[in-house]
């Protein structure tokens, strides 16, 4: 089966360790916390002014911003905006 522009056996390592999630469910949890790319580490300064900067631009399309953020997710983008940022920009 395919999913997107994936195929669906790369989730087959882990699938049976989210037996209650639906496949759509394991593939964005993969998408967004899993893969090795993700930054995990802090947020610096000039990413957070990039963001700010990002948004005053393009507005809250996620998708838009994170083609400028390298390792960094729409979720990641957002929960920062939300969480951290809103009242700055």
């Amino acid at each position: 089966e395919r999913i997107g522009n994936k195929s669906a056996n790369i989730f087959q390592v882990n699938i049976f360790n989210y037996s209650e999630r639906t496949l759509k469910q394991v593939k964005e949890h993969y998408l967004n916390y899993l893969r090795p790319e993700i930054r995990k580490d802090d947020w610096t300064l000039e990413e957070d002014l990039k963001l700010v900067q990002q948004i005053n631009v393009y507005g809250k399309n996620w998708k838009i911003i994170e083609e400028n953020f390298e390792g960094r997710t729409q979720n990641q983008i957002k929960n920062r905006y939300f969480g951290r940022l809103k009242r700055l920009a």
